[in-house]
């Protein structure tokens, strides 16, 4: 896998400034995305642990502090 990295990295160097910022553009979609499915799916964890009542919620540091 690092060489195929090393080989992309190597190809978008190589490109007109025009296609690295459509790049650059493209990826930060691509993360949002990821981090909004990332997001949801921690969403839906967090609803399952609330109905199965292994969701706690605390205000205490020190109970907090417990859980991690």
């Amino acid at each position: 896998m690092h060489l195929e990295y090393n080989k992309i990295i190597n190809e978008i160097r190589n490109l007109p400034l025009e296609d690295k910022e459509e790049i650059k553009v493209l990826l930060e979609k691509y993360i949002i995305e990821e981090r909004r499915a990332e997001m949801f799916e921690n969403y839906k964890k967090s609803r399952k642990e609330s109905r199965s009542r292994k969701l706690m919620f605390s205000s205490k540091v020190a109970e907090l502090k417990k859980t991690i």
